[in-house]
């Protein structure tokens, strides 16, 4: 299981060449600080991240409605290839199965 903390990229995601740009929203595992693959976008478009959103899932307890709201997190690159060689994440579809 990864845990907060483990994540060692998120210290070279802070700063990119040319400066910084805007912040994404942080990883959701390890909390390291994500900034905006593009600079001038003003959506959430992690920079060596992943964003993951769900519009509920029938079973949650905590978030299953039914108006087209969705939540949204993001993963570090790092934190997402842990997960994978953990079995924590799955990759799938035709070829990846």
């Amino acid at each position: 299981m990864v845990r907060s903390g483990d994540c060692a990229t998120g210290a070279s995601m802070i700063q990119r060449a040319g400066g910084t740009t805007p912040k994404a929203m942080r990883c959701a595992v390890c909390d390291a600080e994500l900034q905006d693959a593009v600079s001038d976008h003003s959506e959430n478009q992690p920079y060596l991240g992943l964003e993951f959103f769900t519009y509920g899932h029938y079973g949650s307890a905590y978030f299953d409605p039914i108006d087209g709201t969705r939540l949204i997190l993001n993963v570090c690159d790092g934190c997402a290839e842990r997960l994978e060689s953990a079995g924590q994440i799955r990759r799938i579809g035709q070829t990846h199965e």
